[in-house]
């Protein structure tokens, strides 16, 4: 039998796009699989619109050029979790997660206050041709863990785990971030400093 044939399949639309929207994205992904029902459902911007944050920052406007002008919500949606966006000031980007659609920032080195950080005989400003950052600066922190090992990413960048916060009552406050020297009088060579990134808890 024809997989449109199956009772859920006849269904109408808006409510097989109700039902696909309390999923999440890759579930979405999945269910357009089941039928052209299930397709249409799960590709609607009806969808879609539940899966993108509420609350987008605003997009540098070079962001904005970029989007096709038929681009639909997720298109939208695709485009910010494969490629990060710069916010106004450019210091600032933005991704979404792909499975959650969380928000995601990270602060470009430009953005940090490191110490002697226009001193070029400590650190020298180097351009990288990479778009990437993510993060978030306001948040309630609750408790921090201590230094991890640093692990390799998948763009082969080394990453250290600072530590974590939780948010689950959404109350706003200043996240302080912070990376010391412990043992003095001994000169560090070839670190390379990208940004923080905040990102939400796998």
């Amino acid at each position: 039998m024809d997989a449109d044939g199956c009772k859920i399949s006849r269904l109408p639309a808006e409510l097989l796009a109700s039902i696909v929207s309390l999923t999440s994205p890759p579930d979405a992904g999945r269910c357009a699989a089941v039928s052209r029902a299930f397709l249409a459902a799960a590709d609607s911007d009806a969808v879609w619109s539940c899966f993108l944050p509420r609350d987008l920052p605003q997009l540098a406007k070079s962001v904005l050029r970029r989007a096709p002008p038929s681009e639909n919500k997720k298109g939208l949606f695709r485009r910010l979790s494969d490629q990060p966006a710069l916010l106004p000031g450019k210091l600032v980007s933005m991704r979404l997660d792909r499975a959650t659609g969380a928000k995601c920032y990270m602060l470009s080195a430009r953005a940090l206050n490191i110490s002697k950080g226009e001193n070029r005989s400590c650190w020298e400003w180097i351009d990288l041709c990479y778009d990437e950052i993510q993060g978030n600066t306001r948040f309630k922190v609750v408790s921090m863990d201590d230094v991890m090992v640093p692990r390799k990413r998948a763009n082969d960048w080394m990453e250290v785990e600072l530590g974590e916060f939780y948010n689950g009552e959404a109350c706003d406050g200043e996240v302080s971030v912070s990376l010391k020297e412990t043992e003095g009088g001994v000169f560090k060579i070839g670190l390379v400093v990208w940004g923080i990134e905040i990102r939400t808890k796998q």
